[in-house]
């Protein structure tokens, strides 16, 4: 989702011996994501989504956690899940934590704890994240933000919601430039903090022409080079290329 060896600091970093470089795949959007309602009939707020994890204080996570100095893959997500009761006019919020989902108890045989523990982790923990219809939720608002990994991967909501027709706020960031996006063309650039999130979500609350520009622009790039057909024929042909 993203050309590590070129744009994260942090790969460059642990990895310093990898003098390669890295296939760029754009996530594809399902045909379900479609524009049904028209622009003007959206609410004109911020529709936030995605989960969130607070990591355990183990080693593993170490690295990690002192070089972004978070306690989450996801700390965007994170704030704004901390201060959705202050954001009213702002953003509406369906980011949740992955963990407030009680588990499945474990438990029997080998067999049976093996099913549970991907019971767990692909089920059970975004059970509530999945209790909306998340397509009628893109429809609804004039923006969304799907706020990006800390280790520089974005989220596949970002195609998802764009295929819906909502203009997209993110990070100004290579991972999309590199795809063809010109942020406040394509998508609506920021800073990365809530502040500046804030900032972009009030000038385009009211400077709707220009949202709904930026919302038309995205939703066609969209449309034409992140649809399925497009991505794997660019792959089928990439790969089938002679090794320089």
């Amino acid at each position: 989702e993203n050309n590590i060896a070129k744009n994260s600091e942090y790969f460059k970093k642990y990895f310093p011996w990898y003098m390669g470089d890295v296939y760029h795949i754009p996530y594809v959007f399902q045909e379900r994501f479609k524009n049904n309602i028209n622009f003007k009939n959206r609410k004109n707020l911020c529709f936030a989504t995605g989960t969130f994890e607070i990591l355990p204080n183990k080693p593993r996570y170490k690295y990690f956690m002192d070089f972004f100095k978070s306690d989450t893959l996801h700390p965007v997500r994170k704030i704004i899940y901390q201060n959705k009761d202050n954001l009213d006019g702002l953003i509406d919020s369906k980011v949740s934590d992955y963990n407030e989902v009680k588990s499945k108890q474990i438990k029997g045989n080998v067999f049976n704890i093996a099913i549970a523990k991907i019971y767990n982790i692909f089920f059970v923990k975004q059970t509530k994240y999945f209790q909306f219809d998340v397509v009628q939720k893109y429809n609804e608002y004039k923006m969304f933000t799907v706020p990006e990994e800390a280790s520089d991967m974005p989220g596949i909501g970002f195609v998802e919601g764009m295929a819906c027709g909502g203009a997209y706020i993110g990070k100004d960031d290579p991972m999309y430039r590199d795809l063809g996006l010109v942020p406040m063309v394509h998508y609506i650039s920021y800073d990365g903090t809530l502040d500046d999130l804030i900032v972009k979500i009030k000038f385009f609350q009211n400077n709707s022409d220009e949202l709904e520009k930026i919302a038309d622009n995205g939703y066609k790039f969209v449309n034409k080079n992140f649809n399925n057909k497009i991505v794997s024929e660019k792959l089928f042909y990439d790969l089938n290329q002679e090794p320089l």
